[in-house]
């Protein structure tokens, strides 16, 4: 059962008719994002306090996110107006689970925003899933810093996926009547809104990430873009697009790297400690002292000051 302080906002888009539920999550799904970008725009406010003009942020960063929305509402769209009303008692778990998976997803990626884009300077992007392929060592490190992170992120992506499944479930049973003549009518309409939503426009250029660049300040920019469409863009030009190092460099004999490498670091032939490891060598200091030192520097490369620490 829906809370009755909430029975006036759905009964204002039960109105909708059988679009009810997708109009629905794209107006909570755009607030969301509104305000993660108002929260961010806070704890970076240092950082684009020079920017002329940054409340475009805003309108650009809601272009954006019209974009993943569209996307991702066309095919349960057409779905809604061509099932019978409600979908069928079959089908509105369907419906339910989808908009609250993605809805999980989108809380998940914006409270994952403010370290990231603390840590790396961006929002989520490809790093954000190729670190996955180590998750205990992420997780541990996470953890260690961002621990209170998980349980927030835990209980709004548990919210927003049960406020979600609920309102999708009460809008598909009780959204008004449209007949069958009106929705052939609407389906056309529906598809080019949302095919040009999803593409930002009706040119030949598809949307990219760098429609969110409106001013020269780089964390601006990301605070006007979307981590869900940033992680999938990069995923799918990751997967469309897989950067290999042989094509990128092509070959060289492994005798040949490691005689390159000895030549420009100056290691002598006659240096070498272990003949398995090539590189591994004594490096006599070129200013003797007195006495020894007591003192030793590791450089560590990168790694952030988090990774120092721990």
């Amino acid at each position: 059962m829906v809370q009755p302080s909430v029975q006036p906002i759905l009964q204002f888009f039960s109105r909708l008719g059988p679009l009810a539920p997708a109009v629905f999550f794209f107006v909570a799904a755009a607030t969301w994002f509104g305000l993660n970008r108002v929260v961010l725009a806070g704890l970076f406010h240092t950082n684009i306090n020079d920017v002329e003009d940054a409340y475009r942020l805003y309108p650009v960063g809601l272009r954006i996110d019209s974009i993943l929305l569209s996307a991702t509402l066309i095919i349960p769209s057409v779905l809604l107006l061509l099932l019978p009303k409600g979908g069928g008692r079959w089908l509105r778990p369907v419906f339910a689970g989808y908009f609250a998976l993605f809805a999980s997803t989108f809380v998940l990626m914006d409270v994952a925003t403010a370290p990231f884009l603390k840590e790396y300077g961006s929002r989520p992007n490809q790093l954000f899933f190729q670190y996955f392929t180590h998750p205990r060592e992420v997780f541990l490190m996470v953890w260690s810093q961002y621990g209170w992170l998980f349980l927030v992120a835990a209980a709004l992506i548990g919210l927003a996926a049960w406020w979600i499944w609920r309102s999708t479930s009460h809008l598909m049973r009780s959204h008004s009547h449209w007949p069958y003549k009106w929705r052939l009518a609407a389906l056309p309409v529906l598809i080019a809104l949302l095919a040009i939503g999803a593409r930002s426009g009706i040119g030949t250029a598809t949307a990219n990430p760098s429609l969110a660049a409106f001013s020269a300040n780089h964390t601006a920019n990301q605070i006007a873009l979307n981590s869900t469409y940033s992680v999938f863009f990069s995923l799918y030009r990751y997967v469309n697009n897989p950067l290999a190092p042989e094509e990128l460099y092509g070959n060289m004999p492994a005798a040949e790297v490691i005689q390159r490498v000895r030549r420009v670091a100056q290691i002598d032939r006659n240096a070498t400690i272990d003949p398995a490891s090539p590189s591994l060598h004594t490096q006599a200091t070129s200013l003797p002292g007195e006495r020894p030192r007591n003192l030793v520097i590791i450089l560590m490369e990168s790694l952030g000051a988090s990774g120092l620490l721990t």
